[in-house]
């Protein structure tokens, strides 16, 4: 089963394109699969067995969702590419999932985490803010923003390119606070901790070692500003995200220029972000009907 596994994350890797961390997550839900079957073919009733366990140990749906979406996926390679014959994934009844919003953050708390880095208290505090100011002016995933490189940032055209899921550009305007935090940083700290180490990166953020930021160095930095400030423990990076769709909505942004600046290759999934107040769908109503 390993050599089948092994094909089949080459396939996802080569031929549909998807991202590092989303490979890592199927063969971590199908590793976790194989490990309860103890055999090289597997049935209906393994499949039935695998997730009545999930239940069992309070496995939250969308994550049994998604380990049914990975298991499919495979049943579906297993037909076609290789021509197994196994059994169609068809028999699957999909769990009706949560749907869970993560808190947007306020205007004010978000003015008081991207002013939270200061001056001869934090070590890098150009840096973190402009992570945080980037973060919010263009709703990037903690993936994204970690491999943002140098020559994305347009500083004329005022635009940053991204490479999100699936290796898919998308093209972001950046507004003011971000440009400047961005140029202040890069003309001062990041210049002079890669002189000081006598490192090259292309990386955009770095650490003081001069080598690019990880996933949980990013989620250390917000988490040491959210507790000094004492802002709530729920904000991450995905709080940031959406609260750069809902605050665009709320504005009276279209819903598929978010889904663009998102990166959604599905309407639907930008939905979810349309959490907006019944007084302000009123308000956007009354502004654009022509009898409102």
């Amino acid at each position: 089963m390993k050599d089948k596994l092994t094909d089949f994350l080459d396939y996802l890797r080569i031929e549909k394109g998807l991202s590092l961390n989303t490979i890592n997550s199927y063969c971590f839900d199908l590793t976790q699969f194989f490990t309860m079957f103890s055999k090289d073919q597997f049935s209906e009733k393994d499949i039935i067995i695998f997730l009545t366990d999930l239940k069992k140990r309070n496995y939250s749906l969308a994550s049994i969702h998604r380990k049914i979406s990975v298991i499919k996926s495979y049943l579906v390679y297993l037909n076609v590419e290789e021509n197994k014959g196994y059994f169609s994934p068809s028999f699957f009844l999909m769990p009706k999932r949560e749907k869970k919003l993560p808190k947007a953050v306020s205007v004010n708390d978000l003015d008081i985490l991207r002013n939270a880095p200061r001056i001869k208290k934090d070590y890098f505090f150009l840096r973190d803010r402009a992570i945080f100011e980037l973060f919010y002016a263009c709703g990037l995933r903690v993936s994204e923003l970690t491999s943002v490189l140098v020559n994305q940032f347009c500083e004329r055209t005022e635009i940053i390119r991204i490479l999100g899921k699936g290796e898919k550009e998308r093209i972001i305007p950046i507004n003011n606070f971000a440009k400047k935090a961005i140029l202040d940083y890069c003309r001062e700290e990041r210049t002079c901790v890669l002189a000081k180490a006598k490192k090259s990166t292309n990386y955009l953020f770095i650490n003081a070692q001069g080598q690019g930021l990880t996933r949980q160095g990013i989620f250390y930095i917000i988490k040491k500003y959210i507790k000094r400030e004492g802002l709530a423990k729920t904000i991450s990076p995905h709080s940031l995200r959406h609260s750069f769709a809902t605050h665009l909505l709320e504005g009276g942004a279209d819903l598929r220029i978010v889904q663009e600046l998102l990166g959604h290759s599905d309407i639907s999934t930008t939905q979810i972000y349309t959490s907006l107040s019944k007084k302000r769908i009123k308000e956007i109503y009354n502004k654009a009907h022509p009898r409102g």
